[in-house]
């Protein structure tokens, strides 16, 4: 029988932020609809499908809203039925450091990832012309290292992972390799070209009609910094080397950085790609109105419910206890299931109390707060909450950025904004 500390570590344990969401899984809570946005995923799967030419997509919206969860269910519908694709799903951050990333180091984890599936899928890529482009990659990386390895001696997989160890960890080697591989594009396009078209034959003798490759997680690159061009790293990535991103010789979808979504390069994406950008904004608790909006709502206590293996009455006092911490979420997910855990992991006994939840909202009410360093930030947020719009100007992006505002949409009237609900009496009450 499990004592009253073990219930506690099990619902802490559940109760974890970071936790992605796998297909299946039985906690899944799909809040499309009352995100305004259950169009976007047939969007995505139905422009695949249904097209004779490879397509490129960009998804986009913020860290912690279910952005994972929604292309792992994608990738998974991708890949069943009765006209299946192969699916290559590519997280960035196990190849590339995200504080300075470029055009070079999406192509080369581009290449790491399609090598590593097709060796799960124990597909043949070590032919001559194929696995030539790949080392003569690595053989200039290496002279740029000044690298002892003999190339010629291992396989490239084990190329790849000496280099993934040379590079990801090491800021003068990844500032070496990038700089010498910026004016080779066309080498690295090459290269992974080779490999996808030499896939494609393998691929479709098991019963695939494609391969689809998905870049995650680039939407955590540090996008506000100035690339080689002076301009921001994220319009270097997406706008100017649009065109590139777009050659790679399969189906793409590359999830990208809000704040990417809401600068002025926003109108040059639907030119660049092909199809707007699908976006994740937040599960609504309020409407424009700062009225109750209750289909919202329900659906977020649907998602800590499914978190909880006790019942409802052991582990909250209250449905209204559970009703404020839903509201004070602001409807976003990861914050939603963030502050349950802090509530849950300093109680000694169950149900957690009224008094537990406030002590988490204003354990996040003080540390929203602090990130609120500038005056410039302070009267932003005045801004966002009175018009519930925001600007392509600094101190707006770095709001949103950084979670002190969170983005909305209805079908009828577009997105709209809000300021963090834990901040809310704080900067919506001032003048």
């Amino acid at each position: 029988m499990m004592t009253e500390r073990d219930k506690i570590k099990a619902l802490v344990r559940a109760f974890n932020q970071f936790e992605e969401l796998q297909p299946g899984d039985s906690r899944y809570v799909n809040c499309a609809h009352e995100r305004g946005t259950d169009h976007q995923s047939d969007q995505m799967e139905g422009l695949i499908r249904n097209s004779d030419e490879k397509t490129c997509q960009i998804f986009g919206g913020h860290r912690g809203g279910g952005k994972t969860t929604e292309l792992l269910r994608l990738k998974q519908r991708l890949s069943d039925g009765d006209e299946p694709y192969l699916v290559s799903y590519c997280e960035a951050d196990n190849y590339l450091d995200l504080s300075r990333v470029e055009l070079a180091d999406v192509l080369l984890a581009i290449i790491q990832q399609l090598w590593s599936d097709a060796e799960t899928l124990s597909l043949s890529l070590e032919a001559q012309t194929v696995s030539g482009k790949v080392k003569g990659v690595l053989r200039e990386i290496w002279h740029v290292l000044q690298a002892t390895a003999d190339l010629d001696s291992l396989t490239i997989k084990a190329a790849l992972v000496d280099f993934k160890f040379q590079v990801k960890n090491s800021p003068d080697n990844r500032a070496l390799v990038q700089q010498h591989l910026r004016h080779r594009t066309p080498n690295l396009i090459q290269a992974v070209n080779e490999i996808i078209n030499d896939m494609h034959e393998e691929v479709e003798r098991l019963g695939y009609q494609g391969l689809v490759i998905i870049v995650d997680n680039l939407d955590r690159m540090q996008s506000l910094e100035p690339g080689s061009s002076g301009r921001p790293l994220e319009i270097e990535l997406f706008i100017d080397a649009a065109d590139t991103l777009r050659s790679v010789a399969c189906h793409t979808i590359y999830v990208v950085p809000t704040t990417l979504l809401h600068s002025t390069a926003v109108s040059a994406i639907g030119a660049r790609f092909d199809a707007p950008p699908c976006v994740l904004p937040m599960v609504p608790v309020f409407t424009r109105d700062r009225k109750s909006d209750e289909p919202g709502i329900a659906k977020l206590v649907e998602i800590i419910e499914r978190r909880m293996r006790y019942g409802v009455e052991n582990v909250f006092d209250s449905p209204e206890t559970m009703h404020r911490l839903v509201l004070a979420s602001g409807g976003y997910v990861r914050n939603l299931i963030a502050m349950a855990r802090q509530a849950l992991s300093t109680v000694e006994r169950l149900p957690a109390t009224n008094d537990d939840i406030q002590n988490a909202i204003f354990a996040d009410r003080d540390a929203a707060t602090r990130a609120v360093s500038r005056p410039d930030l302070e009267a932003a947020l005045r801004e966002v909450a009175q018009t519930q719009n925001i600007q392509n100007i600094p101190a707006h992006l770095e709001l949103l950025a950084n979670f002190l505002v969170l983005e909305y949409y209805e079908r009828e009237r577009g997105y709209w904004y809000d300021i963090r609900p834990t901040l809310r009496d704080l900067y919506l009450t001032q003048t």
